[in-house]
């Protein structure tokens, strides 16, 4: 059933007034000796009835954020400690958190550390990238000199996500990737389909597309969300596929033809009557645009004049947000507006954590629709 983001009201006043009669498609409203002739048009659930009045409701304003909150062997991690204000993350992480870890938020302190920030910042609804699933911890020999997130594991200890966002915050992941998910806090809304006491493990749904080879887990995700004043939207957690060979490019092209087009089932991900699209799209639709034909598809369906917009940056002026200095964590969407700041680089906005283990940097809105 579509769901109205709208308040229909539909007012007719008359007293002690009663459809006393249907016939030939005109209700009879009658009161005493008055007969008013109203039609009647019979419609299903799905359509809104044009004798329908819509009253915009009130603005609902709320922050998000996105993260990939993982890390990158690229990275120069031990020149700091070599110059001496050192952050304690060095090349021997990196090189462990790589070959074991997934590139993924592995480092304890940099877990505490963003903890801490959303503790801070509160935001209604967050979308990560490349956080670790703790289960990973059984085929991992641990080294508790680097202090990774394996360090004192037990099988029966939250969940990462759990820990980032606590309890006051429903959690749902992308469907076979443990390592994409999204919380959304309960005085905001729920996630529709999942349950309210445990992390909803694929509820994230989406199709993965491994006869590509480009990835068999969802790397493209959708969720629908009701919101406590009963509206309804739909959240799309998106991590495309890296790199600029002809293979990534074709595959991120896919990928966003699932988000905008086909999922893979004949409907988009982002399939709502209002859709929040956020996180790492791999590519960056201002500088790459003449280059990576993946950039050149998500300009097709995001932009000025097109169904859907920036809420981060929309041009490159706008705050960068990987260490390359590249736009390539995004928010998105078709009605939803606001403005976006980048932690760590916008002015004024601290960073989760000094230190090199990041190599995405945290996008934050406040928006409303």
């Amino acid at each position: 059933m579509v769901r109205s983001f709208l308040a229909l009201t539909a007012i007719i006043v008359m007293a002690a007034a009663s459809c006393s009669s249907v016939d030939d498609g005109i209700c009879e409203l009658e009161e005493a000796d008055v007969v008013v002739e109203v039609p009647v048009e019979v419609v299903s659930p799905e359509v809104t009835t044009e004798i329908s009045t819509e009253v915009a409701a009130e603005p609902l304003k709320f922050t998000v954020m996105t993260f990939n909150a993982g890390t990158s062997s690229g990275q120069l991690h031990s020149k700091d400690e070599e110059e001496g204000n050192g952050d304690g993350y060095t090349d021997e992480h990196a090189e462990e958190v790589d070959a074991h870890y997934g590139n993924s938020l592995s480092w304890n302190p940099a877990e505490e550390e963003a903890t801490e920030f959303l503790a801070e910042l509160k935001p209604e609804i967050v979308a990560f990238q490349e956080v670790f699933h703790d289960p990973w911890c059984e085929d991992i020999e641990d080294k508790p000199e680097l202090d990774l997130v394996c360090n004192g594991y037990t099988p029966d200890r939250p969940y990462q996500m759990e820990r980032l966002l606590g309890a006051d915050y429903q959690i749902a992941c992308n469907l076979n990737a443990e390592d994409r998910c999204a919380g959304v806090r309960r005085d905001f809304g729920r996630f529709v389909g999942c349950p309210e006491d445990e992390v909803c493990f694929g509820g994230i749904w989406g199709l993965g597309l491994g006869d590509k080879n480009c990835s068999d887990s969802a790397r493209i995700g959708s969720i629908e969300i009701e919101l406590t004043d009963g509206r309804y939207m739909v959240l799309v957690n998106a991590h495309a596929n890296a790199g600029m060979k002809d293979s990534d490019m074709e595959c991120r092209t896919y990928q966003f033809q699932q988000i905008f087009v086909d999922r893979g089932d004949g409907v988009p991900a982002a399939f709502g009557e209002v859709n929040l699209i956020m996180g790492d799209l791999n590519t960056d639709p201002f500088l790459l645009a003449g280059a990576d034909p993946s950039a050149k598809e998500l300009n097709k369906y995001v932009g000025a004049g097109k169904p859907f917009h920036f809420i981060s940056a929309d041009s490159a002026e706008g705050p960068a947000t990987h260490v390359t200095t590249m736009h390539i964590d995004h928010v998105i969407s078709d009605f939803i507006e606001g403005d976006c700041v980048v932690a760590g680089v916008s002015p004024g906005v601290e960073p989760v954590m000094d230190s090199t283990v990041f190599d995405h940097r945290p996008v934050i809105c406040e928006v409303e629709f």
